[in-house]
């Protein structure tokens, strides 16, 4: 049984369009979510600028989310479009990269169809796929790091001028959308030195920068430069300078242990299960719809034995195999020492759980094990110091191992993408419920529906949409900035509407503790009314319902809160919005021409009135 060079190709290119449709579809049943709105947002109303792309985002880098935030948001506002191209073309440019390194670094046996597949359906990258905030990161990242690595190895085995221009811009690239592609460079000069270069290892670095110094120079000042910058203008080095766990408000760095059990958690309950073929099964919130893996006990257990038999079985079968694994090892310890530090204060060890932080390394891992299991075109890092393009990758085998290797990589493709696409699935399963869409499109046929400009009192989106971390960001007021047409968002007003749970703009009033007046109670300069009960101080709104002679200033207060209002001549409501509390309503300021009659004051929380 023979399989030609094109049909191997043919195969790989096979699974890269299957993966191809699958992004498609699951980007396409995603929308913006969380962060995704928040950014849309902080851009909507300012010009695209240079400080506008390098501003910090909690401690991140990402020229190219801003980027494509500000186009998005002043050309296609909340069109989702833009994000299924861009999240589809990372993915899909990914593969056909990883596809041209692996047939560079090993040719087009089938073997290589097996570390492609376990990319392709590896669950590990998808909340960063469909997720756009978290995409516009770790894709570009992933790319970056196949990118890099093919024209890095090209260059070095010919010396084309044009490739050693490629992985300097591969890592560029990587760099303009996410800081974490600066550890593409240590990738770059691991495999250099482990595998590319001839000579004792010790004497191998020096060799190499003797022999490509103006490349090993560009990716220096390059790596260098952007530390610096990063540096300068990002603020997680603020905190990871000043906080301590005795400073008030600041997450206490995480110990040893903490972060042993964050890579622990990492490697063996989210990496594992989800590059090979699962996890099957994704624990979410209540409020959540990203999940974490959460592999059933026996399918967890089969998935770590597996990667031992990996490991353990090719440091036994090919000498040299350990280099591929000290790479891994090196990125991985690299990773968890990150997160740990960036993350792990007020998140805790569990963090290591959430697929997003482990998206690069989705690629790295069977990229890895390739390296362990088969024998290299390129360099003279072979078994016995020199390239041996015939060399079995197992010695001693039968002559029936062309056959075995065939069938077994079919078996292990086929298992990883089933069960890939049905873990998939259940991911995004939870993940389609986002309300998002639904929400904000009712908001934007409620606020277009009325004739008038529509008053209402700022207020929260629901915590699906966007959690209550964000503070003042969650607001109605800032989620809806890249619409056309706006709310009044006011303190006081003579009718308020307000959103309801699905986004509808509905005529509201306030429900809560109401005052006991049996007939109108009236003043000209200042009227005090009293309510059934005490209100503690929180933050609550307050409907009067009264009736004036002329129009007139006035002060609402109830506590410690105070609100200036105009009433107006006839009989009508005024709804204000406070923080205070207290047992008494107080009307005051009011002009000394005017005779104000109040027959309810009602304060509690603003609601949709009943339909």
């Amino acid at each position: 049984m023979r399989i030609t060079i094109g049909r191997v190709t043919g195969l790989a290119l096979l699974l890269v369009a299957i993966h191809a449709v699958l992004t498609v579809i699951r980007v396409g049943s995603s929308w913006w979510w969380q962060d995704d709105l928040n950014m849309l947002a902080i851009v909507a109303d300012r010009p695209l600028s240079v400080d506008l792309v390098i501003q910090d985002y909690n401690g991140h880098l990402q020229p190219a989310s801003w980027l494509m935030a500000w186009l998005v948001t002043h050309f296609a506002p909340f069109a989702w479009w833009p994000a299924v191209t861009v999240q589809t073309g990372l993915v899909v440019a990914t593969d056909v990269a990883l596809l041209l390194l692996l047939q560079r670094l090993f040719g087009s046996r089938p073997a290589i169809l097996v570390p492609l597949a376990a990319f392709c359906a590896s669950t590990v990258p998808i909340a960063a796929t469909v997720w756009w905030a978290a995409g516009m990161q770790w894709l570009p990242v992933m790319l970056s790091l196949a990118l890099a690595l093919y024209f890095h190895v090209g260059y070095v085995d010919s010396g084309r001028r044009r490739d050693a221009v490629g992985a300097v811009a591969a890592v560029a690239g990587g760099l303009f959308a996410f800081e974490k592609a600066l550890t593409v460079v240590t990738v770059i000069v691991l495999v250099t030195v482990l595998y590319l270069v001839p000579g004792p290892f010790l004497r191998r670095p020096w060799r190499e920068l003797r022999q490509r110094p103006k490349y090993w120079a560009a990716q220096g000042v390059l790596a260098a430069g952007y530390s610096t910058f990063y540096l300068i203008h990002s603020t997680a080095t603020d905190v990871f300078i000043h906080s301590s766990a005795t400073e008030a408000g600041a997450a206490p760095r995480p110990g040893l242990v903490d972060t042993l059990r964050l890579g622990s958690d990492l490697v063996f309950q989210t990496l594992l299960p989800s590059i090979l073929g699962g996890p099957l099964e994704w624990y979410a919130g209540a409020a959540s719809g990203s999940s974490w893996p959460m592999a059933p006990s026996l399918f967890l257990h089969l998935t770590w034995l597996i990667g031992a038999i990996v490991v353990i079985g090719s440091v036994m079968a090919r000498r040299g195999a350990w280099r591929a694994w000290l790479i891994m090892g090196i990125y991985l310890a690299a990773t968890v020492v990150m997160l740990s530090q960036a993350r792990g204060g007020f998140i805790g060890p569990s963090i290591g759980r959430d697929v997003r932080y482990s998206t690069d390394l989705a690629l790295l891992a069977p990229l890895c094990a390739a390296l362990a299991w088969l024998p290299l075109r390129v360099g003279p890092a072979g078994d016995e110091g020199q390239v041996n393009r015939e060399k079995d990758v197992i010695r001693n085998w039968t002559l029936a191992r062309p056959r075995v290797l065939v069938a077994g990589a079919a078996v292990i493709v086929v298992l990883f993408t089933v069960g890939g696409f049905i873990s998939g699935n259940r991911f995004m399963d939870r993940w389609t419920e986002n309300p998002g869409e639904e929400y904000l499109e009712n908001v934007r046929a409620g606020l277009s529906a009325s004739d008038e400009p529509v008053d209402m009192f700022d207020q929260s989106v629901p915590r699906d949409i966007m959690v209550a971390d964000f503070g003042d960001k969650n607001h109605l007021s800032h989620v809806i900035k890249p619409m056309a047409i706006q709310p009044r968002f006011v303190t006081w007003s003579p009718h308020v509407s307000i959103a309801d749970p699905l986004g509808r703009i509905r005529k509201a009033t306030v429900f809560g503790t109401a005052s006991p007046l049996y007939a109108p109670l009236c003043g000209r300069t200042e009227l005090v009314v009293p309510l059934a009960s005490d209100v503690m101080d929180w933050a609550w709104k307050v409907k009067l319902t009264y009736t004036s002679n002329v129009e007139t200033p006035a002060i609402i207060t109830i506590g410690t809160g105070k609100i200036p209002v105009v009433l107006q001549p006839g009989q009508h409501d005024v709804f204000a919005s406070f923080v205070g509390g207290g047992t008494t309503v107080k009307i005051s300021g009011i002009n000394p021409d005017a005779r104000v009659c109040v027959s309810s004051a009602v304060v509690g929380d603003l609601l949709p009135m009943p339909e």
